[in-house]
């Protein structure tokens, strides 16, 4: 809920530069004073309220959680910069926290700075001069340094990362950095920078999050004169806490190894100085965010998980304001402003009234599926549709229809480069589908209580193309062997035994671009449902050719990464028309890489593969749709100086791979690896 907007007021009209930032804190100051003065009455008075069990009794709200980033930090809790506004820290930059800071002691320390006995007690905890009365000093029952939850956004996406990302610039060089990034096979669902991160006018959060997903195979490529294999283990570390951190879940032996990835990343830091990132460790002690870090586990176990308190939630009301102001005609905006946005409110509730009178339509996997009114690319922050397509932050507009004539809604990447908007012309995920239950799961494991991915298979009902001969699957999806690897497949698992022929070339068979796998939640992890999406896309015109990685059942005797095999998606394909009793499910061509190792890197964690080959020809097969069990990413290996490497979307024929897996995935090898 939006309870108010705070003035802001240059007070251009003084001349004293400190006099006027004092003023400016001042005024913020009395605004959330005037704000919070209701809470204030009941927290002293009591407000009588009705239980649950019925009866009325008097309570004394307060305040329990204040979420803001560390500027307001600051500036609310009066330090000086690069000051931690919840403890004294120590001044090594360790991982140990200081002694935590009373509403009693600075405010104590802030009066008798204000009237005139000494600034002692000031320079003692650290305040910043020319002292200005907190707005929270009044209100009752509440501590406002314990108060102060973690920021996902400000310390690890904005903070850590982007960290993390600048260091990686100083070793290595900035083309360097920017070929990496340039150089990724694109994925569903994450951002390929096609000019590299350094030409980025504008990094926001989605920017931060998008560069997390590539960055650790990007850093584990780099080389230079300075280079140090011990920052991959920092940068791996980083990256392990970013991620850990997002549980909307942890147990005591989470927060146990979130510790633990804390200590990791002190443990490693020293290699900046190696690298003469920082001339000393005493740079160490002014990356407020570094230490903020270790406040984590603490108020977790006080509050709850962190994902709950993310500043990520308020700052999406800054949109709706920034919306205002573009449609205005920036002449006496306010009024303008506050029009738009009535408006704007109006019809979501309109919209939430039709969706509550008409249902809202439910999907298999539970999850629901609502319309959404888009201003602009922002706006895809507020579209409730939690299964869009296009990935993480893309949003929907309304009317755009697919190419096949389904219906489907185009999927719009919000912030993207402009090179990087690409029109999805294949069937959407709102047409109709089948959705077929997974079969992975065994009794074995049933009793073991282990879990694996046992998705549920969904695909359109109409094909992307109903009828493709076997010779174009092959011309166009690089199926070279398609016919002899099909008929081992229905030797194998067909319906019935040599049946007097198989499918040839010139068959015609119904072809699909993309197959989405639906995965329950994990009981140890129950967020919303996830989805990957599997696409294999040829090339159409100036449409380049998409071909995903997937991880395929192959061993389910064996346990952890060694069930499954990695995939590349070629064709997605049925039998034709004649031929479906042999098997009726949808299959898959595949070209298959080594299998995964018992080992894996002990700096970056990562598994490596490379193309399966005999004889140096490529290993395919055919195999069940059902088979496929998640989507996964493969990155190159672009520390090999032999290879030539060329700019293209797909992998690359000859060089080695480092498996770089998200999602589901990343959460249950997490288990295992961490």
């Amino acid at each position: 809920m939006l309870l108010a907007y705070l003035p802001v007021d240059k007070f251009q009209n003084v001349a004293n530069d400190i006099e006027r930032s004092r003023l400016r804190r001042e005024l913020v100051h009395r605004a959330l004073e005037k704000v919070f003065e209701p809470l204030k009455t009941a927290s002293e008075k009591g407000v009588v309220v009705a239980c649950p069990d019925g009866r009325y009794r008097r309570v004394y709200p307060t305040l329990a959680g204040v979420m803001l980033d560390y500027e307001e930090q600051a500036q609310s809790a009066g330090v000086m910069k690069d000051r931690c506004a919840k403890c004294l820290k120590s001044e090594d930059g360790g991982s140990k926290l200081g002694l935590p800071r009373t509403n009693e002691g600075t405010l104590r320390a802030l009066r008798t700075w204000i009237e005139g006995e000494g600034r002692g007690l000031a320079v003692e905890l650290e305040l910043r001069d020319r002292p200005v009365w907190p707005w929270w000093a009044n209100i009752p029952n509440f501590d406002f340094s314990s108060s102060l939850m973690p920021d996902i956004l400000h310390q690890l996406h904005q903070g850590m990362i982007r960290h993390l990302l600048k260091w990686s610039v100083d070793v290595a060089g900035r083309k360097m950095v920017d070929r990496g990034f340039m150089l990724m096979p694109s994925a569903e669902g994450m951002r390929h920078f096609r000019q590299g991160v350094s030409r980025l006018n504008q990094w926001t959060g989605r920017e931060s999050k998008e560069a997390a997903k590539q960055l650790l195979p990007v850093i584990v490529c780099l080389d230079g004169k300075r280079w140090d294999q011990i920052f991959i283990r920092l940068a791996r570390a980083i990256l392990d806490f970013t991620y850990r951190a997002q549980a909307s879940r942890m147990t005591e032996d989470d927060l146990v190894r979130l510790e633990k990835t804390v200590e990791d990343i002190h443990k490693y830091k020293d290699v900046l100085v190696r690298m003469k990132v920082f001339e000393d460790n005493s740079r160490f002690e002014l990356i407020i965010k570094l230490h903020m870090l270790s406040h984590y586990s603490p108020d977790t176990r006080k509050m709850g998980t962190p994902d709950g308190f993310n500043t990520e939630t308020p700052e999406h009301c800054h949109i709706k304001s920034k919306q205002a102001w573009r449609a205005s005609n920036k002449v006496a905006p306010t009024p303008q402003m506050i029009r738009f946005i009535q408006r704007y409110e109006a019809l979501r509730i309109l919209r939430a009234r039709i969706n509550a009178y008409i249902g809202i339509v439910e999907s298999d996997g539970g999850s629901s599926r609502k319309s959404c009114v888009v201003y602009d690319d922002d706006d895809a922050l507020f579209c409730p549709t939690g299964n869009v397509a296009g990935g993480q932050g893309a949003g929907r507009r309304l009317g755009a229809g697919g190419d096949e004539g389904s219906g489907a809604v185009v999927d719009i990447g919000a912030g993207l480069e402009e090179d990087d908007q690409e029109d999805n012309q294949e069937e959407g995920e709102d047409e109709e589908q089948t959705h077929i239950p997974g079969r992975m799961r065994t009794a074995a494991d049933a009793r073991r209580h282990v879990v694996y991915p046992n998705p549920t298979l969904s695909i359109a009902l109409k094909p992307t193309s109903g009828r493709v001969r076997g010779l174009d699957i092959i011309a166009n999806h690089g199926a070279t062997d398609f016919v002899s690897a099909l008929h081992a497949f229905l030797n194998t698992h067909g319906s019935r035994k040599l049946p007097p022929f198989f499918p040839t070339l010139y068959h015609e068979y119904p072809v699909w671009h993309r197959l989405y796998l639906r995965h329950d939640p994990l009981p140890f992890d129950p967020e919303w449902p996830r989805r990957d999406v599997v696409r294999a896309r040829p090339a159409s015109g100036d449409q380049e050719s998409v071909f995903d990685v997937a991880l395929a059942l192959v061993h389910p005797q064996q346990s952890g990464l060694h069930r499954y095999q990695a995939v590349r998606v070629r064709a997605i394909f049925g039998l034709p028309r004649t031929f479906e009793d042999l098997y009726p499910h949808p299959l898959v061509y595949v070209e298959l890489f080594t299998h995964f190792s018992h080992s894996i890197s002990p700096y970056h964690a990562m598994h490596s593969l490379s193309q399966l080959r005999r004889l140096g020809k490529r290993r395919t097969a055919v195999m069940s749709a059902l088979d496929l069990a998640a989507a996964c990413h493969l990155a190159p290996n672009l520390r090999r100086p032999e290879l030539e490497l060329v700019l293209e979307l797909g992998l690359y024929p000859t060089c080695s791979i480092l498996v770089y897996i998200s999602g589901l995935i990343t959460t249950i090898t997490d288990l295992y690896i961490g």
